[in-house]
């Protein structure tokens, strides 16, 4: 398995921060870093791989999921993987604290119950959720496999398997779902973050201890994707996105995008959400929507036209799904009192 982990230039920590404040805690999140230095590694085995992601955890780099058409010197990533390069490393990112008993009962449930893996509990663990199913699992494909055909059988895996399925829900847009297990763990320009959290006066009973390797029968997970078509697969997302909508009283809509420079699409008919935390940070601001908690959303402080998403949701335009927060932040044109 051949790897590409990054160091944030400047030398920024990438972590995310908990602060305990006047009895609560703070939860900053991991810092959007535009420059890098990059290490490419080789894993030939998961106890190898254990060990890389344990040492540049330490140092406070991150993974990067696909590899690099070149080494970064103090240099952006932007369009510097292909997404379409097949990968040998298959990334299980699951966010939620219930569904399974534990981690060992939902891996049996996607069918990986036999197969070795590395856990990475997520940072949150043991300090704002529970020790146990928020984590990163680590699996060795036994053939390289095109990160949509991994994607495809993530979302498949979602609308399937009962402990998951039940967790799918819309997003804060409206028009689209929200998975608890991530579908885009797998994309070739991912970042995974693998440094523990830094914490301010509160423990961290897992502090050292976030990776866990874990050896089973089979030191590879073998797929068969033969059975998985794209049409079919999305179909099923489609009339879950009605069925939720009609359960919320929203009324029947389908998505419209417009194509932006690169890979993605602009979803231009969200619905308005509320604006539930706002924080700011150097270049960003981040958000929560609807009540959620994750700081999942984001834009430029210098150009905050577009908001974009960690969670893999299409961007979407400020003015769209936040126009309180949009009248406020928008660049103002100052001859327009005299014009």
């Amino acid at each position: 398995m051949l790897l590409t982990l990054l160091a944030a230039s400047d030398g920024t920590r990438m972590a995310k921060r908990f602060v305990r404040s006047s009895g609560s805690v703070v939860t900053t999140p991991y810092p959007l870093v535009k420059r890098f230095w990059s290490f490419t590694r080789n894993a030939a085995d998961l106890d190898q791989l254990y060990a890389l992601l344990v040492t540049h955890g330490e140092a406070g780099h991150c993974l990067l999921k696909g590899q690099l058409d070149r080494p970064l010197r103090h240099e952006s990533r932007a369009g510097r993987t292909d997404p379409n390069a097949p990968t040998d490393l298959l990334v299980l990112d699951l966010d939620t604290d219930r569904g399974f008993a534990d981690i060992a009962a939902f891996l049996a449930a996607i069918g990986l119950g036999g197969v070795s893996y590395v856990l990475h509990h997520s940072s949150s663990a043991g300090i704002t959720s529970a020790i146990g199913l928020r984590a990163h699992g680590f699996v060795r494909l036994a053939t390289p496999v095109a990160p949509e055909r991994l994607k495809l059988w993530l979302r498949h895996m979602n609308l399937r398997v009962p402990g998951l399925r039940e967790q799918v829900g819309l997003s804060a847009n409206g028009m689209t779902l929200s998975y608890p297990l991530d579908v885009t763990s797998c994309q070739n320009d991912k970042l995974l973050f693998i440094a523990d959290p830094v914490v301010e006066r509160l423990e961290d009973p897992l502090a050292g201890r976030r990776f866990v390797l874990n050896m089973r029968e089979s030191g590879s997970a073998d797929f068969r994707f033969d059975h998985l078509h794209p049409d079919a697969v999305q179909r099923e997302p489609d009339a879950l996105v009605a069925e939720l909508r009609a359960r919320a009283g929203l009324p029947a809509r389908d998505p419209r995008y417009v194509a932006l420079p690169g890979r993605e699409r602009l979803l231009v008919n969200p619905e308005p959400a509320a604006v539930t935390g706002v924080r700011r940070s150097p270049g960003f601001v981040y958000l929560n929507l609807n009540g959620g908690d994750s700081w999942a959303y984001y834009f430029p402080e210098s150009n905050p036209e577009l908001l974009y998403s960690f969670k893999g949701e299409p961007p979407m335009r400020l003015a769209d799904i936040a126009p309180g927060l949009w009248e406020q932040v928008r660049p103002h044109d100052p001859f327009a009192a005299v014009a």
